[in-house]
């Protein structure tokens, strides 16, 4: 797959390969995989921008993609399957890895990195470039990346109109303060063992219910979630009514554990056929088109 490599460092200046200044692009620049180097806070970052054929010279749609604790951002295109979905659905996604040890804070610790200004200063590139529209911009990810997915979605409510975490961790989340609705998808799997569907005892912190419930509340949803199957094993809840078109939905997958489904290679995702990839980009376009999400 083609790589092409762009630095953004501090002022952001845009650099080609060898050290040649350049004119910011227009749109993502070709098709296929953009390296970005960033220096935020004074530690070095970085962040794959897959680019769909056909489309690269327009802003697309991003989704902000965040590998589970002690992955990277290659790791989780390599098995997440959403380059393939990006391909096909025509949306640019970014996989930026996390600093240190490679595990977000999803705490806002002040003595960590500042991943949330990290991934703000990133979508606001993107944006300023051309390749992203600030208007369907959207943040996914898995564990320790489903939990900084939430997060965003509380802090760059500015910027991000829906996330869709998955097997997210949510105990350490600090106090919600979106300022305007935003859409939210959460998968989990019933046997989740390393952040348990129903949070951990005894206080139940991190339980996916309370979480959802939590986002339906802060978006002004009705109080009761419509629950229905919409395939085997999988159990969907939707809040209704939402403020500002906004949809909060809860997937559970009965009998799986600690996974992104449809993952490559498979994981022991249970008997669900849910894939991740796909439906979350199906939520995401469903939130921009101001449509049902099944």
């Amino acid at each position: 797959m083609r790589r092409a490599t762009v630095l953004l460092a501090l002022g952001f200046v845009l650099a080609l390969p060898g050290g040649a200044k350049a004119a910011a692009p227009s749109g993502c620049g070709p098709r296929g995989d953009h390296i970005y180097h960033m220096v935020w806070g004074g530690i070095p970052r970085i962040a794959t921008l897959h680019v769909p054929p056909k489309l690269a010279h327009k802003a697309l749609p991003l989704v902000i993609a965040l590998h589970g604790a002690g992955g990277d951002g290659p790791d989780f295109e390599e098995h997440s399957g959403l380059v393939p979905t990006s391909d096909d659905a025509g949306f640019a996604v970014v996989f930026p890895t996390a600093a240190g040890n490679h595990y977000w804070n999803i705490s806002r610790s002040p003595g960590a990195a500042d991943d949330v200004g990290f991934v703000a200063a990133l979508i606001d590139r993107l944006v300023r470039v051309g390749c992203a529209d600030l208007a369907r911009v959207y943040a996914t990810g898995v564990s320790n990346g489903g939990g900084m997915a939430a997060l965003l979605g509380c802090a760059l409510s500015d910027r991000i109109t829906a996330v869709a975490p998955v097997a997210g961790g949510y105990r350490a989340l600090p106090p919600c303060t979106p300022t305007r609705p935003v859409s939210v998808l959460e998968i989990h799997g019933s046997r989740d063992r390393v952040v348990p569907y129903a949070g951990t005892p005894p206080d139940r912190l991190g339980s996916v219910p309370r979480f959802l419930v939590s986002w339906a509340s802060l978006d002004g949803c009705g109080p009761t979630a419509q629950r229905r199957s919409i395939a085997r094993a999988t159990m969907s809840a939707i809040w209704p009514a939402c403020k500002g078109g906004a949809r909060v939905q809860g997937i559970k997958l009965y009998g799986a554990g600690h996974e992104w489904p449809g993952s490559e290679p498979p994981e022991d995702d249970g008997p669900s056929d849910l894939n991740a990839a796909e439906t979350v980009w199906a939520f995401f376009a469903s939130v921009a088109a101001g449509g049902s999400t099944g």
